[in-house]
């Protein structure tokens, strides 16, 4: 016995709507790879520029603990940071932060580690926000960010991307001159030094 119109149409319905369900996991699925794909290549940006690296270097050798030149903003509270580097670039504010450091533990309630917050201002925008760890060993306190896609919280590029590289070049040409300098200081004060304090005598 053939199906009636009305059994036919309810028939057309339900595979129409399996169908639309079908096609809306999918583009919900292309959505989120489209997501994930846009985080991982802006942060193949980061590493193209060697941004990341030059943000290691500027938090690990000019970082400071100094509390009176931390004044925090909106997005900091000045008692919850742990480090921070805050300088101008072509005319460019940038402020950068290890805050919030805190235990972290296990279900278990077994400690795990020590991890914080790192956040990049650039133009008082938070345009960098992830994690960090810290290790401690005998005779120092380290801090590495994280640059692993499932650590970055917020990230928004523009020129910040090239010239932080340029000015980390620009610090470490400085250092090296200034090393050269103290070295040759240091070396004509020797000199000056054998000279007037030693003598071979008869033994020329």
């Amino acid at each position: 016995m053939g199906k009636s119109h009305i059994q036919r149409a309810v028939s057309k319905k339900v595979e129409t709507d399996t169908r639309d369900s079908s096609y809306r996991g999918y583009f919900r699925s292309m959505d989120i790879e489209e997501a994930r794909s846009k985080k991982s290549k802006a942060l193949g940006v980061l590493v193209k520029h060697q941004t990341d690296k030059a943000i290691d270097w500027l938090m690990e050798y000019k970082g400071f603990y100094d509390s009176p030149r931390i004044k925090g903003n909106d997005q900091i509270d000045a008692e919850s940071v742990n480090r921070c580097w805050i300088f101008d670039y072509k005319e460019k504010h940038y402020e950068m932060y290890f805050h919030n450091e805190r235990t972290t533990y296990f279900p278990d309630g077994e400690s795990w580690g020590e991890q914080g917050e790192f956040v990049l201002i650039f133009e008082d925008e938070v345009v960098l926000k992830t994690t960090y760890s810290v290790e401690d060993d005998d005779y120092q306190r380290d801090r590495k960010i994280s640059w692993r896609e499932s650590s970055i919280k917020a990230l928004l590029l523009s020129k910040w991307v090239e010239d932080i590289p340029e000015y980390v070049d620009r610090e470490q040409a400085e250092i090296e001159e200034r090393k050269k300098k103290d070295e040759t200081i240091a070396e004509k004060a020797e000199i000056e030094d054998i000279e007037s304090n030693l003598s071979l005598g008869d033994y020329e």
